[in-house]
């Protein structure tokens, strides 16, 4: 009798019931799978229409949006060849030693990203983020190649993701399905001899077998996190396999090897939703519509033939018919002409198409490119300003909490694993990330032309004194000058405080004295011939007697 193997069943339970909770999400996801980011070889097995074609959707606005917003968060987050962001020093760690490793440490992220497959997996990556809300994407070293490896795990697939106490995804459980040669790569002798035969065996060469892989916080209460080995390593990985119901793989992690950015994240649930969750509704409407308008044109262009004879058959209306029809009073061939309103079909079709545009940001996008020439009033910047508050700036932050951060975190810890970098100072990670990619350039302009207007309106508040030099015996116009600045959002570092400005009124006084001291020595001095010696006793001498005498110059 086969022992069992317990830890095995517990992965597979695990799968099972985070499969089971996800049911009526995985709902949503496959419509959106269908209607915007369509998997064509898997519709290919699936119903077909009347007319003998495969079911498939017939407009594409929705995915044409869905590729331009992932190829939006792509460019304006990512520039192959550009550095994109830098490490800098935490406050109160800003060492010498600590700044040069940092330094170096961001040349080799960057190098390291930029010789990798990272360009093509981000930007898939960024059109699932923004289609299904969120998007899975591991990181591993190649040793092969010594180098980065990604690769996205799609989140309508058999994934499902674990958070920790505060929210935050730090492991999951997905399944894998290999052909033989696939597993036995993978897995080596650990693989069971039925499938280690298969690979083999030419006639099972497309013959698929399931395994489940979970990664999960390491729950040994004896974990010793100063050893380096699979026992006492941050996070484990479990792989299984599901017909033989045994472990065949196990590792172990320092940093989790996934980054899971959610798009928008709702309540208790670990999974986001996306522009594609929001939309999924007016798609099949649109879809719909589009289906009926191509029927009307058909129909327009093609319509059935209805012609007397004696054996009547069922009516048809299909384009392009020839109908025989019972006309026992006789009759003569006729047209069918559709009585259906194409205008306002029409109209409508335009109607979903801008919603649909609209919910994957194509118009803020679009505002930000428009921008990028500079011909733009105050007033329009301030539009796109509210815009990329209310929409972009939530977006691009998840990017970059859940993507960007964990991401280079696992970055730096594989080029530390594999010798490509040196250990930080007291061996201890401690930095932040400066981004500086477009959409921060972008922003900074925009934020840095706001900054100009709200202090050119301050300067003219000020003004106002000028004009009026009764004004601020009722109004406090430096008081209302920073409060304005402080409305538009002007950084604070830029606005003088009370304490500054009592320092420059004390400095401003000092100075006024001292020139009146000035201007007082002159006039005493008004009329005097400079080459005639002070008389003794005189204002004069007493100045000079109380001056410094002036020092010789030290060789």
């Amino acid at each position: 009798m086969a022992i069992k193997d317990t830890l095995a069943e517990s992965v597979l339970k695990g799968f099972e019931a985070l499969k089971s909770k996800r049911s009526a999400f995985d709902t949503w996801l496959q419509d959106i799978t269908f209607y915007i980011l369509p998997e064509y070889e898997a519709q290919e097995a699936g119903k077909k229409d009347e007319a003998g074609n495969f079911d498939r959707p017939v407009s594409s606005v929705a995915t044409e949006s869905a590729i331009k917003l992932g190829g939006n968060l792509y460019s304006y987050t990512y520039s192959q060849g550009d550095k994109n962001l830098v490490l800098r020093a935490q406050e109160g760690e800003e060492s010498d030693e600590m700044k040069g490793w940092l330094e170096e440490a961001s040349e080799a992220v960057i190098k390291a990203i930029q010789n990798s497959n990272f360009s093509e997996v981000y930007g898939e990556g960024c059109t699932q983020f923004g289609t299904f809300g969120t998007a899975p994407v591991a990181t591993e070293w190649d040793e092969e190649r010594g180098e980065l490896l990604l690769r996205n795990h799609p989140i309508n697939g058999e994934i499902y993701l674990i958070e920790d106490k505060d929210g935050r995804v730090d492991g999951l459980v997905r399944k894998i399905r290999y052909t033989a040669e696939q597993a036995l790569e993978e897995y080596g002798d650990k693989l069971p001899n039925k499938i280690a035969q298969a690979a083999n065996d030419p006639a099972k060469m497309a013959e698929m077998f399931d395994f489940i892989h979970m990664i999960r916080r390491n729950r040994r209460r004896d974990r010793n996190p100063k050893l380096d080995d699979v026992a006492n390593m941050k996070y484990e990985s479990i792989h299984v396999c599901v017909s033989e119901k045994r472990v065949v793989k196990k590792r172990g992690y320092r940093t989790f090897p996934f980054a899971c950015p959610r798009f928008i994240k709702m309540r208790n649930y670990p999974n986001g939703y996306g522009a594609g969750h929001f939309v999924v509704n007016a798609v099949r409407e649109l879809n719909k519509a589009e289906s009926d308008f191509r029927d009307i044109i058909e129909l327009a262009g093609k319509p059935p033939v209805f012609t007397p004879d004696e054996d009547s058959g069922g009516a048809s209306i299909q384009p392009g018919r020839f109908v025989f029809v019972d006309m026992s009073r006789g009759g003569k061939p006729e047209t069918y002409r559709s009585n259906a309103d194409i205008g306002v079909l029409h109209q409508r079709i335009m109607q979903l198409s801008a919603q649909v545009e609209r919910q994957f940001f194509l118009d803020v996008f679009m505002a930000l490119s428009h921008y990028a020439d500079q011909s733009k009033t105050l007033g329009e910047a301030q539009m796109i300003e509210n815009e990329k508050l209310s929409s972009i700036g939530p977006m691009i932050s998840r990017l970059r909490s859940e993507f960007w951060v964990p991401f280079v975190e696992r970055v730096l810890d594989l080029l530390i694993e594999n010798g490509r970098l040196a250990q930080p100072p007291g061996g201890k990670l401690d930095y932040k990330i400066v981004y500086t990619s477009r959409i921060d350039a972008q922003l900074a302009a925009i934020n840095a032309t706001e900054s100009i207007r709200a202090i050119n309106e301050a300067a003219q508040l000020l003004g106002l004194a000028q004009d009026s030099p009764d004004l601020p015996r009722v109004v406090k116009l430096t008081e209302a000058a920073q409060q304005l600045l402080e409305d538009r959002n002007l950084p604070q570092e830029f606005i003088v405080s009370d304490r500054e400005r009592k320092a420059m009124d004390v400095a401003d006084a000092q100075a006024a004295q001292a020139e009146q001291a000035q201007a007082m020595t002159q006039q005493l001095a008004g009329g005097m011939d400079p080459n005639k010696a002070p008389e003794d006793g005189s204002m004069m001498q007493q100045l000079n007697d109380s001056a410094p005498l002036p020092q010789a110059p030290t060789v």
